[in-house]
């Protein structure tokens, strides 16, 4: 086997394994309910930021963030995995940081 054949071994090993946890959420996120969470998430990292002030910790601020996006998921008769609500808050964070400049 050539140096090339086994980089593109590697790589698409890499990325099966990748999109293997990728997948998933993306599909999540392509759907209605997905945009309805990824908004949710978004409102309640800004909320949580205004509320819990620049000496609250970011483990504060997740849990109510996380807090908030259980109880609007519940509210509109969502059950949603943890891990995917986890994930929605962190590219909410990473949203509200490009859009604020902080980070």
């Amino acid at each position: 086997m050539t140096f090339w054949e086994k980089t593109k071994l590697v790589f698409s090993n890499t990325f099966d394994r990748v999109w293997e946890y990728l997948e998933p959420i993306i599909k999540l996120l392509l759907t209605e309910a997905g945009r309805f969470v990824m908004q949710v998430a978004y409102d309640a990292v800004l909320e949580a930021e205004k509320a819990i002030t620049a000496t609250g910790s970011g483990a504060d601020k997740f849990a109510r963030a996380e807090a908030a996006v259980k109880g609007a998921l519940a509210g509109a008769g969502l059950d949603l995995a943890l891990h995917l609500i986890h994930t929605a808050i962190q590219i909410a964070v990473t949203r509200m940081h490009k859009e604020f400049g902080e980070g």
